[in-house]
């Protein structure tokens, strides 16, 4: 492999350095004008960012290389497994956005819709009467008797709805 400019940070500081990158078979080697740093090629992750125009390769010690993305990183890639390389290529295919923003538009109403009502079915035969009773004692005494504001309901629709009322208690118990 021929060499290939890059950008590199050293884990340390926010100093970049240009350098030139080789591969062999098991090493990177990155060379710049005063030092040069070698490692395992096992030890460094090849990712590209969504939308960047540049490949980044994560080194050991929160090393950093930015590379361009140009016809030279070809090699590159070829060594490394590129982590993200199928979802980056998915994000860029608007299709597939739109099909994932209607999946979840989708899923989102049928959870509401019925996933709730689900959930509440089967968790409500579980729920301790005594704990029904404490809340459903302050609904009926709000019904039958708020002096702040009188019902304009007649007597017998009050008692029909009271009665309702504990029927349906019945029926939850």
């Amino acid at each position: 492999m021929h060499s290939i400019s890059a950008s590199y940070y050293d884990g340390q500081s926010s100093k970049c350095q240009a350098v030139t990158v080789s591969l062999t078979d098991t090493l990177l080697c990155i060379k710049s004008d005063v030092e040069l740093h070698q490692f395992e090629k096992d030890e460094c992750q090849l990712s590209l960012q969504p939308g960047a125009e540049y490949y980044r390769l994560q080194l050991p010690n929160n090393q950093l290389l930015l590379i361009t993305n140009n016809p030279d990183t070809a090699d590159l890639k070829r060594h490394f497994s590129l982590s993200g390389q199928v979802i980056s290529k998915l994000e860029r295919q608007w299709w597939m956005v739109a099909v994932s923003v209607i999946f979840t538009f989708v899923f989102g109403y049928g959870s509401i819709q019925h996933g709730r009502p689900l959930a509440s079915d089967s968790l409500a035969p579980h729920i301790p009467a005594d704990v029904m009773d404490g809340p459903s004692q302050s609904a009926l005494n709000s019904i039958i008797d708020d002096p702040d504001q009188r019902s304009q309901l007649s007597v017998e629709r009050k008692e029909a709805l009271v009665a309702r009322f504990y029927q349906v208690l019945q029926d939850v118990k």
